[in-house]
């Protein structure tokens, strides 16, 4: 594993359970690490989706977000095929692995943009 994938695995493990002003400070720290842009903005627009509950969300579009946050965070989809009986698993894993071999970055740029398109107001959101 890079240096940078390193790096990138200690941002994210645990990101969830922070409070803003540590998400703020980790994403200065990411920036200043060379993590870059892109992961800091991934960040703050995951941030902005944990917190707003979205219910008007086509069941297409959330399973594409979550395809892609996965990929964002943890790469390629590895986990164990879900049981057949487990429908609802098995649709998430499957979303999860139509992004396989797409980069974390590119996963994270794609989720930012996919987030845009669906709820627009997330920047301005996300900045108070």
């Amino acid at each position: 594993m890079s240096r940078l994938n390193v790096r990138r695995e200690i941002f994210f493990s645990g990101f969830a359970a922070m409070n803003s002003i540590m998400k703020f400070r980790i994403c200065i720290l990411a920036i200043l690490l060379g993590i870059g842009e892109s992961t800091s903005e991934f960040l703050r627009c995951t941030e902005y989706v944990q917190k707003s509950a979205h219910k008007s969300i086509r069941e297409a579009d959330k399973l594409k977000a979550y395809g892609l946050f996965k990929q964002g965070t943890s790469g390629d989809c590895n986990p164990a095929v879900p049981p057949s009986s487990d429908i609802y698993e098995r649709t998430k894993r499957n979303a999860w692995c139509a992004e396989v071999g797409k980069s974390r970055e590119a996963a994270q740029i794609e989720y930012v943009a996919l987030i845009g398109r669906i709820a627009p107001e997330w920047r301005s959101a996300a900045a108070n």
